[in-house]
């Protein structure tokens, strides 16, 4: 069986309403990444500025030993927990930005690598959005097990 393998996959090509779609898209993505990038600092700063008033809170029964300082332990957790948060989201809007940009490139100058490549981050995109969704979703029926068990305990 001899294929064309530059032949369209079922007869589709990208019309000038497609192309003028998928320049649209791209465009869109491209905002929505910027977008994404600049909550990302938000939030980076967001847990530098939390980590700093639980390190400032004065704890009322702190006698001065080592052992009552609960407020840094605090502080720590919540920069470490907000930057986590902020990497997490940073991949998929890093994909949906290049996704943007590489469409816009593919489209300007009608490169079939340049045009898959930017499909294949978008692909990456919504299969690390997809990840995460499972994950929460898991946790979720995780600790609803968990907490029934231990209701259903007392």
């Amino acid at each position: 069986m001899d294929q064309n393998q530059n032949a369209p996959l079922f007869g589709l090509n990208i019309d000038p309403n497609s192309k003028s779609l998928l320049t649209e898209i791209a465009k869109w993505a491209r905002f929505l990444a910027i977008v994404g990038f600049i909550v990302c600092g938000l939030v980076v700063i967001a847990g530098i500025v939390m980590a700093a008033a639980f390190n400032s809170v004065d704890n009322p029964y702190d006698d001065g030993s080592a052992f009552m300082a609960p407020s840094a332990g605090i502080g720590v957790a919540a920069i470490i927990m907000y930057i986590l948060v902020a990497l997490i989201y940073f991949f998929p809007t890093l994909y949906l930005y290049r996704f943007g940009v590489r469409m816009r490139n593919a489209l300007a100058s009608s490169d079939q690598n340049t045009f898959n490549d930017s499909l294949s981050n978008l692909k990456a995109s919504f299969r690390f959005v997809g990840i995460l969704v499972i994950i929460m979703i898991s946790l979720w029926i995780l600790g609803f097990v968990l907490g029934i068990l231990t209701a259903s305990s007392m």
